[in-house]
Protein backbone atom coordinates (compact mmCIF):
# COMPACT_ATOMS: atom_id res chain seq x y z
CA UNK A 1 0.00 0.00 0.00
CA UNK A 2 1.62 3.70 -1.12
CA UNK A 3 0.32 5.69 1.29
CA UNK A 4 -1.17 9.21 -0.04
CA UNK A 5 1.37 11.67 -1.15
CA UNK A 6 4.25 9.68 -0.27
CA UNK A 7 5.32 10.09 -4.21
CA UNK A 8 5.41 13.74 -3.82
CA UNK A 9 7.13 14.20 -0.35
CA UNK A 10 9.86 11.37 -1.13
CA UNK A 11 10.83 13.82 -4.43
CA UNK A 12 10.55 10.59 -6.44
CA UNK A 13 7.27 12.58 -8.26
CA UNK A 14 9.10 15.15 -9.42
CA UNK A 15 12.12 12.62 -10.29
CA UNK A 16 9.61 10.81 -12.13
CA UNK A 17 8.59 14.09 -13.84
CA UNK A 18 12.06 15.07 -14.98
CA UNK A 19 12.75 11.72 -16.37
CA UNK A 20 9.96 12.03 -18.49
CA UNK A 21 10.49 15.16 -19.82
CA UNK A 22 14.35 14.18 -20.98
CA UNK A 23 13.04 11.02 -22.05
CA UNK A 24 10.33 13.14 -24.50
CA UNK A 25 13.54 15.09 -26.09
CA UNK A 26 15.03 11.69 -27.51
CA UNK A 27 12.15 9.40 -28.76
CA UNK A 28 11.66 12.31 -31.47
CA UNK A 29 15.16 11.46 -32.28
CA UNK A 30 14.87 7.86 -32.12
CA UNK A 31 11.97 7.63 -34.21
CA UNK A 32 13.46 9.99 -37.21
CA UNK A 33 16.78 8.22 -36.84
CA UNK A 34 15.19 4.11 -37.26
CA UNK A 35 13.38 5.68 -40.51
CA UNK A 36 16.41 7.07 -42.08
CA UNK A 37 18.90 4.62 -40.51
CA UNK A 38 21.46 3.47 -42.99
CA UNK A 39 23.93 0.77 -41.90
CA UNK A 40 26.69 1.76 -44.33
CA UNK A 41 26.68 5.20 -43.58
CA UNK A 42 26.93 5.49 -39.80
CA UNK A 43 26.36 9.18 -38.97
CA UNK A 44 25.93 9.67 -35.01
CA UNK A 45 26.15 7.28 -31.63
CA UNK A 46 22.62 6.85 -32.16
CA UNK A 47 22.76 5.40 -35.54
CA UNK A 48 25.63 2.91 -34.67
CA UNK A 49 23.51 1.81 -31.40
CA UNK A 50 20.25 1.01 -33.52
CA UNK A 51 22.40 -0.82 -35.88
CA UNK A 52 23.95 -3.26 -33.26
CA UNK A 53 20.11 -3.52 -31.82
CA UNK A 54 18.95 -4.60 -35.76
CA UNK A 55 21.82 -6.91 -35.83
CA UNK A 56 21.32 -8.74 -32.21
CA UNK A 57 19.32 -11.86 -32.72
CA UNK A 58 20.12 -13.22 -28.60
CA UNK A 59 16.39 -12.33 -27.23
CA UNK A 60 18.25 -12.44 -23.75
CA UNK A 61 21.37 -9.62 -24.76
CA UNK A 62 19.92 -6.15 -23.65
CA UNK A 63 20.51 -4.68 -26.98
CA UNK A 64 17.87 -7.12 -28.59
CA UNK A 65 14.52 -5.14 -29.77
CA UNK A 66 12.14 -3.01 -27.82
CA UNK A 67 14.89 -3.94 -24.45
CA UNK A 68 17.66 -2.62 -26.75
CA UNK A 69 15.66 0.51 -27.78
CA UNK A 70 14.88 1.30 -23.86
CA UNK A 71 18.25 0.79 -22.85
CA UNK A 72 19.65 3.37 -25.94
CA UNK A 73 17.11 5.47 -24.66
CA UNK A 74 18.69 5.01 -20.88
CA UNK A 75 22.10 5.75 -22.49
CA UNK A 76 21.21 9.06 -23.55
CA UNK A 77 19.37 10.13 -20.28
CA UNK A 78 23.11 9.13 -18.79
CA UNK A 79 24.83 11.53 -21.39
CA UNK A 80 22.10 14.43 -20.97
CA UNK A 81 22.49 14.21 -17.07
CA UNK A 82 25.86 13.93 -17.11
CA UNK A 83 26.85 15.89 -19.94
CA UNK A 84 25.05 18.64 -19.17
CA UNK A 85 23.42 18.97 -15.80
CA UNK A 86 25.53 17.92 -13.80
CA UNK A 87 28.87 19.73 -15.08
CA UNK A 88 26.85 23.04 -15.01
CA UNK A 89 25.41 22.18 -11.43
CA UNK A 90 28.95 21.15 -10.37
CA UNK A 91 30.35 24.68 -11.52
CA UNK A 92 28.26 26.85 -9.90
CA UNK A 93 29.00 24.95 -6.66
CA UNK A 94 32.60 24.91 -7.32
CA UNK A 95 32.26 28.84 -7.63
CA UNK A 96 30.10 28.69 -4.55
CA UNK A 97 32.99 27.39 -2.97
CA UNK A 98 35.69 30.07 -4.21
CA UNK A 99 33.73 33.15 -2.99
CA UNK A 100 32.25 31.56 0.17
CA UNK A 101 34.77 33.05 2.42
CA UNK A 102 36.24 36.15 1.48
CA UNK A 103 39.79 37.18 2.82
CA UNK A 104 37.70 39.71 5.50
CA UNK A 105 36.29 39.20 8.42
CA UNK A 106 38.42 36.25 9.70
CA UNK A 107 36.99 36.50 13.60
CA UNK A 108 33.45 36.40 12.41
CA UNK A 109 33.53 33.59 10.03
CA UNK A 110 35.54 31.93 12.41
CA UNK A 111 32.91 32.02 14.97
CA UNK A 112 30.04 31.60 12.37
CA UNK A 113 31.67 28.08 11.59
CA UNK A 114 33.76 26.98 14.38
CA UNK A 115 36.76 25.94 11.89
CA UNK A 116 39.52 27.91 11.36
CA UNK A 117 41.22 24.98 9.01
CA UNK A 118 37.97 24.82 7.21
CA UNK A 119 37.95 28.85 6.41
CA UNK A 120 41.27 28.99 6.00
CA UNK A 121 41.10 26.31 3.13
CA UNK A 122 38.84 28.39 1.50
CA UNK A 123 40.95 31.31 1.26
CA UNK A 124 43.65 29.55 0.02
CA UNK A 125 42.15 27.34 -2.99
CA UNK A 126 41.36 30.28 -5.47
CA UNK A 127 45.14 31.95 -5.00
CA UNK A 128 46.46 28.00 -5.35
CA UNK A 129 44.90 26.92 -7.98
CA UNK A 130 46.08 30.33 -10.61
CA UNK A 131 49.35 30.06 -9.67
CA UNK A 132 49.90 26.56 -10.03
CA UNK A 133 48.02 27.12 -14.10
CA UNK A 134 49.86 30.12 -14.56
CA UNK A 135 53.05 28.00 -13.77
CA UNK A 136 52.45 24.71 -15.57
CA UNK A 137 50.40 26.52 -18.82
CA UNK A 138 51.38 29.86 -18.29
CA UNK A 139 50.02 33.23 -19.67
CA UNK A 140 49.21 33.19 -23.47
CA UNK A 141 46.68 30.49 -23.79
CA UNK A 142 44.22 28.54 -21.80
CA UNK A 143 44.02 25.35 -20.19
CA UNK A 144 43.29 22.15 -22.06
CA UNK A 145 43.02 18.34 -21.39
CA UNK A 146 46.89 17.56 -22.13
CA UNK A 147 47.99 19.80 -18.99
CA UNK A 148 45.49 18.07 -16.64
CA UNK A 149 48.07 15.58 -15.21
CA UNK A 150 50.30 18.38 -14.39
CA UNK A 151 47.44 20.68 -12.33
CA UNK A 152 47.87 18.58 -9.22
CA UNK A 153 46.45 20.68 -6.83
CA UNK A 154 43.44 22.22 -9.04
CA UNK A 155 42.54 18.31 -9.82
CA UNK A 156 42.60 17.78 -6.55
CA UNK A 157 39.90 21.11 -5.71
CA UNK A 158 37.84 19.31 -8.60
CA UNK A 159 37.59 16.09 -6.74
CA UNK A 160 37.30 17.65 -3.31
CA UNK A 161 35.06 19.71 -4.99
CA UNK A 162 32.60 16.89 -5.94
CA UNK A 163 32.98 14.68 -2.47
CA UNK A 164 31.76 17.59 -0.69
CA UNK A 165 28.82 19.31 -2.72
CA UNK A 166 27.48 15.50 -3.55
CA UNK A 167 25.39 17.07 -5.99
CA UNK A 168 23.88 13.49 -6.79
CA UNK A 169 23.08 12.03 -3.11
CA UNK A 170 21.77 9.08 -4.40
CA UNK A 171 22.59 6.69 -7.62
CA UNK A 172 19.80 5.82 -9.92
CA UNK A 173 17.93 3.20 -9.57
CA UNK A 174 19.30 -0.76 -9.98
CA UNK A 175 17.59 -3.81 -10.25
CA UNK A 176 18.81 -6.98 -8.39
CA UNK A 177 19.24 -10.01 -10.80
CA UNK A 178 18.57 -12.71 -8.05
CA UNK A 179 17.97 -12.77 -4.29
CA UNK A 180 20.22 -11.25 -1.97
CA UNK A 181 20.83 -11.64 1.38
CA UNK A 182 22.37 -8.49 3.00
CA UNK A 183 23.35 -8.14 6.80
CA UNK A 184 20.58 -10.71 7.80
CA UNK A 185 17.81 -9.05 5.53
CA UNK A 186 16.36 -10.84 2.31
CA UNK A 187 15.98 -8.72 -0.80
CA UNK A 188 14.08 -10.67 -3.56
CA UNK A 189 14.81 -10.74 -6.93
CA UNK A 190 14.16 -7.52 -8.89
CA UNK A 191 14.20 -5.52 -6.17
CA UNK A 192 15.22 -2.01 -6.66
CA UNK A 193 17.75 -0.81 -4.76
CA UNK A 194 19.40 2.56 -4.37
CA UNK A 195 23.02 3.11 -3.70
CA UNK A 196 23.76 6.36 -0.80
CA UNK A 197 26.65 8.00 -2.11
CA UNK A 198 26.27 10.74 0.28
CA UNK A 199 27.28 8.18 3.15
CA UNK A 200 30.30 7.31 0.49
CA UNK A 201 31.45 10.36 0.43
CA UNK A 202 30.59 11.44 3.78
CA UNK A 203 31.07 8.42 5.48
CA UNK A 204 33.13 9.76 9.39
CA UNK A 205 34.51 6.43 9.51
CA UNK A 206 36.75 6.51 6.06
CA UNK A 207 36.58 10.11 6.19
CA UNK A 208 39.05 12.66 8.09
CA UNK A 209 36.45 15.45 9.27
CA UNK A 210 34.11 14.60 6.53
CA UNK A 211 32.40 17.52 6.95
CA UNK A 212 35.11 19.88 6.04
CA UNK A 213 36.16 21.08 2.79
CA UNK A 214 39.79 20.30 2.29
CA UNK A 215 42.09 19.65 -1.46
CA UNK A 216 44.80 18.63 0.56
CA UNK A 217 43.16 15.34 1.46
CA UNK A 218 43.78 14.14 -2.04
CA UNK A 219 47.60 15.14 -2.33
CA UNK A 220 50.38 12.79 -1.71
CA UNK A 221 54.02 14.74 -1.97
CA UNK A 222 52.18 17.41 -4.26
CA UNK A 223 50.99 14.52 -6.56
CA UNK A 224 47.05 14.39 -6.95
CA UNK A 225 45.97 10.84 -5.83
CA UNK A 226 42.25 10.12 -6.27
CA UNK A 227 40.07 8.16 -3.87
CA UNK A 228 38.15 5.52 -4.81
CA UNK A 229 35.10 6.89 -2.58
CA UNK A 230 35.10 9.79 -4.50
CA UNK A 231 31.84 8.66 -6.18
CA UNK A 232 29.86 11.08 -7.93
CA UNK A 233 28.81 9.20 -10.68
CA UNK A 234 27.82 6.60 -8.89
CA UNK A 235 29.53 2.42 -8.14
CA UNK A 236 29.72 -0.72 -9.82
CA UNK A 237 29.19 -1.41 -13.73
CA UNK A 238 26.06 0.51 -13.59
CA UNK A 239 27.97 3.95 -13.66
CA UNK A 240 26.90 7.20 -15.00
CA UNK A 241 27.27 6.84 -19.40
CA UNK A 242 28.81 10.18 -19.46
CA UNK A 243 31.32 10.08 -16.21
CA UNK A 244 34.59 10.63 -18.48
CA UNK A 245 32.53 13.26 -20.76
CA UNK A 246 31.58 15.29 -17.92
CA UNK A 247 35.09 15.21 -15.87
CA UNK A 248 36.79 16.24 -18.98
CA UNK A 249 34.22 19.05 -19.75
CA UNK A 250 33.70 20.14 -16.49
CA UNK A 251 38.09 20.45 -16.17
CA UNK A 252 38.07 22.05 -18.95
CA UNK A 253 35.44 24.97 -18.36
CA UNK A 254 36.50 25.13 -14.89
CA UNK A 255 40.25 26.18 -15.32
CA UNK A 256 39.01 28.01 -18.14
CA UNK A 257 36.90 29.97 -15.92
CA UNK A 258 39.81 30.67 -13.13
CA UNK A 259 42.09 31.19 -15.14
CA UNK A 260 40.62 34.11 -17.32
CA UNK A 261 38.49 35.67 -13.82
CA UNK A 262 38.75 36.09 -10.56
CA UNK A 263 35.91 35.06 -8.35
CA UNK A 264 34.57 37.15 -5.45
CA UNK A 265 31.63 37.70 -3.04
CA UNK A 266 28.90 40.75 -3.64
CA UNK A 267 29.44 43.10 -0.99
CA UNK A 268 26.65 43.28 1.82
CA UNK A 269 25.45 40.24 0.43
CA UNK A 270 24.65 37.41 1.92
CA UNK A 271 25.92 33.91 0.01
CA UNK A 272 23.73 31.00 0.58
CA UNK A 273 24.44 28.07 2.93
CA UNK A 274 26.06 25.07 1.14
CA UNK A 275 25.50 22.64 4.27
CA UNK A 276 23.50 19.40 3.09
CA UNK A 277 20.09 19.70 5.48
CA UNK A 278 19.60 23.39 4.24
CA UNK A 279 20.16 22.72 0.07
CA UNK A 280 16.83 20.41 -0.79
CA UNK A 281 17.55 17.80 -3.13
CA UNK A 282 15.18 18.28 -6.05
CA UNK A 283 13.96 15.41 -7.98
CA UNK A 284 17.64 13.83 -8.89
CA UNK A 285 20.15 16.15 -8.30
CA UNK A 286 21.21 18.56 -5.29
CA UNK A 287 21.24 21.98 -7.46
CA UNK A 288 23.27 24.75 -5.81
CA UNK A 289 21.05 27.46 -4.76
CA UNK A 290 20.82 30.80 -6.32
CA UNK A 291 24.11 33.07 -5.80
CA UNK A 292 25.28 36.24 -7.14
CA UNK A 293 29.14 36.51 -7.51
CA UNK A 294 31.74 39.16 -9.34
CA UNK A 295 33.64 38.02 -11.81
CA UNK A 296 36.78 40.15 -12.44
CA UNK A 297 38.61 39.87 -15.60
CA UNK A 298 42.22 38.57 -14.36
CA UNK A 299 45.27 41.15 -15.12
CA UNK A 300 47.11 38.59 -17.23
CA UNK A 301 43.70 38.44 -19.72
Amino acid sequence: MLLPGLKSLSGFEELQNIMTEIIGLIKPHLISHKKTLDPDNIRDFMDLYLTEIKDTTDPKSTMYGKKGEANLINAFVDLFLGGIETTSSTLLWAILILVHFPGKNMKKVYLKIQSIIFKITFLECQTKMVEEIEHVVGCDRLPSLEDRSELNYTNSFIHEAMRYTTFVPLSMFQQSTDEITYKGYKLPKDTFLVQSLFHVMRDPDYWSKPNTFNPERFLQNGKFVPDERVVPFGMGKRICLAKSLAEKEFFVFFTTLISTFSFEKVPNEELPSMEIEKVPVLGLLRSCPIYNVVMKLRDSH
